[in-house]
């Protein structure tokens, strides 16, 4: 800088140097800038990325709650369903029950298991048993025949014999109905 007298070429020589050095910055500057921008680009893309796999697996258990949910739900319908399937057999076999009380096989095997004990006390629910049972009291709670003593109940009722046997009946409707 060996201007002395020249204010111009002085102010000339000092634009030109610190043009350099603007520019240098800027170049520095859009250097740096650029890798901002492609450090960032690539952080945005990993984010987007993570992003997109914690949609998808959030997307896959939501579908599996939802199809397990639904299918809880399908199974409770079919327990409910073959539950009213079974109640209607049952149902059915207690309503024909007291038409077989009164048959004359039912008569047969109440006579032929009726307990031996003396002083038995025998209720029915019917007055055909009288002819066999002459002693009996009429009792239209129950379907067929008990014989009470003090200390025990010969319950030959088909009533009884429906609820002692409840399960193996359920059982074998449910093998029958659905081929459980």
């Amino acid at each position: 800088m060996k201007t002395y007298g020249n204010v111009d070429g002085l102010k000339k020589e000092i634009e030109s140097k610190y043009e350099t050095e603007i520019n240098k910055v800027k170049w520095e500057l859009g250097k740096k800038t650029s890798e901002f921008e492609a450090e960032a680009s690539k952080e945005s893309e990993l984010i987007r990325e993570q992003a997109k796999t914690d949609a998808e697996a959030s997307a896959r258990e939501a579908k599996q709650r939802v199809m397990n949910e639904e299918k809880l739900k399908a199974k409770r319908k079919f327990e409910e369903a073959r539950e009213k399937m079974i109640q209607k057999v049952f149902d059915e076999i207690k309503k024909e029950a007291p038409k077989i009380a009164v048959g004359k096989e039912y008569l047969a095997f109440a006579k032929k298991n009726a307990p031996k004990e003396k002083g038995l006390e025998v209720y029915g629910s019917s007055s055909a048993y009288k002819k066999v049972f002459s002693k009996m009291k009429t009792n239209n709670s129950i379907i067929g025949l008990k014989f009470v003593s003090e200390n025990m109940v010969y319950d030959l009722s088909l009533d009884g014999a429906i609820e002692a046997n409840e399960e193996l009946v359920r059982r074998i409707i449910t093998k029958k109905l659905f081929g459980e």
